[in-house]
């Protein structure tokens, strides 16, 4: 039995859902616990799903949960941050040798933050020991791997893995209706109510540069940081008027993704990976997509044939049109690079019983 700890995140369906078509969903079991409050991530439990909301029913659960972790032949943690698995593995160290770790971002770039409470600090010394003894890494960008081995000094094998359905585009998106002609003038800012998403010294470069004015700033903020949202939206009105554009509310990704194909340039200026779906996506739909130069997903990009453009060139080369060329080739690279059976087969060679 493969035992996959994660929670309730927008992808958390769409993956459970391909372990189901593409292998057999009678060896696996999916611990949710936590993750987003949000009606539409919601799972119904089933043989293979089981759900925890709370730490009172973790505590209920927990004789089972501890069985299931002595069992299970592969323990997968999708995003090593939430410190009911810390804990846990940092005080049965023994079930660390059959430990896969999946990097969501935050739990690798959370080294970097050095401004934390006593209790964090405790946890991240339980973390860092675990990270150093678990001795498999599951991650898309080689960076992120490298990151681990230094910052962690991890010794795991480096299992490369495009590991969720939305890195499949073509296939992710094949039934939705896309407005790419749209003649609206649109700059996408961010993907989520996230700090890292550095929406303020965005706005700020952006209130400075001529031409601005003539533009909607659109601001997805209906997924993260609630009291982090109120604030990007007090700002936002405070530097663009009438023509800031947040977006509160949680879209069907069918609708999600029409919006998306109306925009016209994009900048993601996290300085980790992170908004992967939402880049790739936006690259399917010949966007013009500015990110950092110095992160894992800039070499990432470049590996599998993708140009993106500079953040740090954002006043010169914002208004600059994307040479139609570098538009095909990126959509191309999507379609060859991106697939469905890549991902089939990266997960069929993580999953098979006989291979560590």
């Amino acid at each position: 039995m493969i035992l996959h700890l994660t929670r309730k995140e927008k992808f958390t369906k769409p993956f459970i859902d391909f372990i189901k078509q593409n292998f057999s969903i009678k060896n696996h079991l999916f611990l949710l616990v936590g993750g987003q409050k949000n009606k539409d991530f919601e799972l119904d439990e089933t043989s293979y799903i089981k759900v925890i909301n709370n730490k009172k029913e973790f505590f209920k659960y927990f004789i089972e949960f501890n069985i299931k972790m002595y069992k299970a032949d592969k323990i997968i943690i999708h995003g090593f941050s939430q410190p009911y698995s810390i804990i846990y593995l940092f005080f049965n160290p023994w079930l660390l040798k059959k430990t896969y770790w999946i990097i969501w971002g935050a739990d690798l770039y959370g080294y970097l933050n050095k401004n934390k409470k006593v209790g964090e600090k405790i946890i991240d010394y339980m973390k860092n020991f675990c990270i150093k003894r678990i001795p498999y890494i599951i991650a898309y960008a080689d960076g992120d791997y490298q990151k681990a081995v230094k910052w962690y000094k991890s010794k795991a094998k480096f299992l490369k893995c495009l590991y969720y359905p939305y890195f499949a585009v073509e296939d992710y998106l094949a039934d939705i209706q896309f407005d790419v002609n749209s003649e609206e003038a649109i700059i996408m800012v961010g993907n989520s109510a996230s700090v890292s998403c550095e929406h303020i010294e965005v706005f700020r470069r952006l209130k400075k540069i001529v031409g601005i004015e003539k533009y909607q700033i659109l601001c997805p903020l209906s997924y993260g940081n609630k009291e982090y949202a109120k604030y990007v939206i007090e700002e936002g009105y405070k530097y663009f008027g009438k023509n800031f554009k947040p977006l509160v509310e949680f879209m069907q990704p069918k609708d999600y993704y029409k919006l998306l194909s109306k925009v016209e340039i994009v900048i993601m200026a996290h300085k980790r990976q992170q908004a992967t779906g939402n880049i790739l996506a936006l690259i399917k739909f010949g966007k013009k997509v500015f990110i950092r130069s110095d992160i894992s997903t800039w070499e990432f990009y470049k590996e599998n044939g993708i140009k993106m453009y500079d953040y740090e060139l954002l006043e010169n080369e914002l208004f600059i049109k994307q040479d139609e060329n570098i538009k095909l080739n990126n959509q191309l690279a999507i379609k060859n690079n991106f697939t469905y059976s890549r991902i089939v087969k990266d997960w069929s060679n993580i999953l098979d019983k006989n291979k560590k």
